[in-house]
């Protein structure tokens, strides 16, 4: 049978529906692969080759890698966008704000300027302890709690975290802190 017998026979039989070809579905807008479920098994894969390592470290090809295969060695064209790190500088204010919920509570009594500092203090040096980050400064702290600024302003300027960060931005945090 020729290729012309075969589209007359086609036509003539009315059981036989043409069926227009359509795109296939693109994916929702807040999944990879079209449903959460296929994005956590692929998730899933991805940690089980690619390793979670929740620091830099050398991958096997000797490149600075974090997290779960990101590539940031920044000499072979890596690196994270802008809204990645907006994302984890986020995630780590939270958790400055939780630090300072559990160990200095009284900083929520704040002005939000204040608040604002205190958060960025947490941030930059971490909670620590009495020998290192922001609870090292045993003077200072108990001088901002009481609305001493200008004796905490004097502690913070004074201090190794001032030299650390230079005078511009130890300066307006000072300044942040005295004016509130």
């Amino acid at each position: 049978m020729s290729i012309f017998s075969f589209f007359s026979l086609f036509k003539q039989r009315s059981n036989y529906k043409i069926i227009e070809a359509k795109p296939a579905p693109t994916p929702s807008v807040n999944t990879i692969l079209g449903s959460t479920y296929q994005d956590d098994l692929l998730m899933e894969d991805l940690i089980k080759n690619e390793g979670l390592v929740l620091h830099a470290y050398l991958d096997t090809k000797k490149l600075v890698t974090i997290g779960i295969g990101t590539m940031i060695d920044k000499s072979r064209g890596g690196g994270i966008t802008k809204e990645e790190a907006i994302y984890l500088a986020k995630n780590r204010l939270k958790k400055a704000a939780q630090q300072l919920d559990e160990h200095l509570p009284w900083w929520r009594e704040l002005s939000s300027t204040r608040q604002r500092l205190m958060i960025e203090l947490c941030y930059n040096m971490g909670i620590g302890s009495k020998t290192s980050g922001l609870l090292s400064f045993v003077n200072t702290l108990p001088a901002i709690q009481r609305g001493d600024y200008l004796t905490a302003a004097k502690g913070l300027q004074n201090s190794k975290w001032a030299r650390d960060v230079g005078p511009i931005r130890s300066g307006k945090m000072i300044k942040m802190l005295l004016e509130g």
